[in-house]
Order: C-alpha cells, then sequence, then structure tokens
C-alpha cells in the first residue's frame, strides 16, 4: 500500500459508520419516494429495501469483522440472509466477536439502531404521503 492511499483510506470504524448512515439515507428516501407515489407498489419497494438492507448489512458485518479480527463461517451469510436471520445470526455474530457481555451490549445497540431505522421509514413516508396527497 503506497503512502498516499494509507492516508486517504478510512479506518474500519469510520467506514462501519458510513455504511449504517448511508443505509438510513436509503432507506429514508426510497420510503419518501413510496409516500409521493399514487399506485400501490408495495411489494416493489418492500423488496427494493430488502435487498438495500440485507447489502448494507452483509458489508458492515465484513467490515465488523475485519475490525474485530473475527472470522465469518462460510454458512453466515445465506443464514442471514433468511426470513429471521438478522434476528438470529446477527446476536450470535456479535457473542462470538465480542464475548458474551459486550456481544450483548452490542445486540441491545444493533436493536435500537433498527428502531431508528423502523422511524426514519414510518417518518420519511408520512411525511412524504402528507405533502403529496
Amino acid at each position: 500500500m503506497s503512502q498516499k492511499s494509507a492516508h486517504t483510506e478510512l479506518s474500519l470504524p469510520r467506514r462501519k459508520s458510513r455504511c449504517l448512515i448511508t443505509l438510513l439515507a436509503w432507506i429514508g428516501i426510497l420510503e419518501f419516494v413510496r409516500g409521493m407515489s399514487s399506485v400501490n407498489w408495495e411489494m416493489l419497494f418492500l423488496g427494493i429495501e430488502t435487498v438495500v438492507f440485507l447489502g448494507f448489512l452483509i458489508q458492515w458485518t465484513r467490515l465488523d469483522a475485519e475490525e474485530h479480527d473475527c472470522h465469518i463461517w462460510p454458512s453466515f451469510v445465506p443464514l442471514l440472509v433468511t426470513c429471521v436471520g438478522p434476528f438470529i445470526m446477527m446476536p450470535i455474530y456479535f457473542i462470538k466477536s465480542r464475548g458474551w457481555k459486550k456481544g450483548l451490549i452490542t445486540s441491545l445497540l444493533a436493536l435500537g439502531y433498527v428502531v431508528l431505522l423502523v422511524g426514519t421509514s414510518v417518518g420519511a413516508y408520512s411525511v412524504s404521503y402528507v405533502i403529496f396527497h
């Protein structure tokens, strides 16, 4: 790695933060656009949001694993993509990568982030719906 690229590359915690903020922005934008539409595109937007969410979740988890020097087992991503995967696999990953105490605390923080995502989603949709309908 050259000296110039070492100074311009973002640290892992900063890359993880940027990933979470970008996901929050994407979800807000998608819900705002959904609220603008007079056509019911519920399933289309749900599918797009699911793909966006899982993409960012997998990217964030890979960055986190690199930061905590934790190997992600081969079946992790397929299990994560299943219906309840994030609610089961992420706490298991957090405990595996950080130990019981820090893993449980991180799981609670992740749950708080999910609440923030849902709040952003509902808020963006509601504001958009009120403005455009």
